[in-house]
């Protein structure tokens, strides 16, 4: 071998470490840029807003999760311009037998469908219950004239599920006393432990733990109650509310017209509305089936929210779309599901999807935040019996 030879093949050998060497530092500079768009900016219009931001981190518990659900999760037959919807799975036929299980079972669920029915209602994983058992039926619009003031201090954390024996399933009913008439020998009431407000306070738990035993006696019907004790009680609350502090993230991204225009209002609606996006509160919401959000937007001007008279003169600079990764069922498909919105709303209107300092987001940056605040979150969520969109999910992140 010359020396031409040598000097060639040293040539090719540099140029294939440079190569190396320089994609090795584009990737580095790539991860260093989506980090900063992550965490860089306070502003309430970033990229990334959590609900509880002192709070928000990616633990290392879910950044290190692989389960079989994250890898069966990443559909790639998915397109991000329509995302097609799989056909909801019928629910199992509930339990014939004649008395129901004592314990509420964990949510009905399925990962092939947005959302389904789900029997477990009230859940000793978010809530402190009591059960009372009359030998005779119970009349809730009695139970709501006399003891509805008692119940009000308990506020929204105060649910209820009565058992409707015909049919041998529980139903839910919401805060502070049962609605509508009827009556049903077996009530469950519950205290939730945890919401975005955070921990339940210890007197509440105490004065919850005391008071209906005492009204179980005043209606001459008997009275379950947990044997775990305050303290108990209170640290559950608190790990609860440790695993929710990660996972509760909300994520913002901003559509902007090009060349300094306004987004025109007319078209805003149109495309809203071709999108079956129905307007409520001055937000545009998207739901599935069964009534869940999967994702809004609106005016990021908030001093010229939606309006449906104003539409025709309202002009906008900015659209801010929300999607709240705890409370979407299917969230990949979701995500994408919006993406594709924002891409045809960005089509008509001339617009570019933004971060927070005002630079396009790519399609690369897009898939990371898919792949870390979706795709791995809602499969840690999985992962620990609380699948994202469900029933409980979306009253423990309310």
């Amino acid at each position: 071998m010359n020396e031409t030879e040598i000097g060639i093949l040293v040539l090719g050998s540099l140029i294939v470490l440079g190569v190396i060497a320089y994609n090795k530092w584009q990737e580095r500079q790539h991860r260093r840029n989506v980090e900063k768009s992550f965490h860089s900016s306070e502003r309430t219009d970033d990229v990334l807003l959590a609900r509880r931001e002192a709070d928000f981190s990616i633990s290392p518990a879910m950044s290190e999760t692989a389960s079989s659900w994250e890898t069966e999760a990443m559909d790639e037959s998915v397109p991000q311009e329509d995302t097609e919807w799989d056909a909801a799975e019928e629910p199992d036929e509930p339990d014939e037998s004649d008395e129901p299980q004592t314990e509420i079972s964990q949510p009905a669920w399925s990962t092939g469908a947005t959302a389904l029915p789900e029997d477990d209602l009230l859940s000793p994983m978010i809530d402190l219950i009591i059960e009372l058992k009359g030998a005779s039926p119970i009349d809730l619009a009695a139970l709501r004239r006399d003891y509805a003031e008692a119940f009000l201090p308990f506020g929204k954390r105060l649910n209820w599920a009565v058992l409707n024996e015909a049919e041998g399933k529980w139903e839910f009913m919401l805060c502070n006393a049962p609605q509508g008439g009827g009556s049903y020998r077996r009530l469950r009431v519950g205290l939730q432990l945890v919401d975005r407000e955070g921990v339940v306070k210890a007197e509440l738990i105490s004065d919850f733990i005391e008071f209906f035993p005492r009204l179980a006696e005043k209606l001459g019907v008997a009275c379950q109650v947990p044997e775990a004790g305050l303290a108990e009680w209170l640290e559950q609350a608190e790990q609860l509310d440790v695993f929710c502090a990660g996972l509760d993230i909300v994520l913002c991204l901003n559509l902007a017209p090009e060349g300094g225009r306004n987004f025109a209002g007319t078209q805003i609606r149109a495309l809203a509305e071709a999108e079956n996006m129905t307007l409520e509160d001055g937000i545009y919401t998207l739901r599935d089936e069964y009534g869940t959000t999967l994702f809004c937007f609106w005016n990021t001007d908030e001093e010229h929210p939606f309006r449906a008279d104003d539409m025709k003169y309202l002009k906008s600079s900015d659209l801010t779309f929300q999607f709240d990764v705890p409370c979407v069922p299917r969230g990949q498909h979701a995500f994408s599901q919006m993406l594709a919105v924002i891409r045809r709303f960005a089509k008509v209107m001339d617009g570019v999807l933004i971060d927070d300092q005002g630079n396009p987001l790519s399609d690369e940056t897009l898939e990371q935040i898919r792949q870390d605040y979706v795709i791995r979150p809602q499969g840690h969520m999985l992962s620990e019996g609380l699948p994202a969109g469900s029933f409980l999910a979306r009253r423990l992140f309310s």
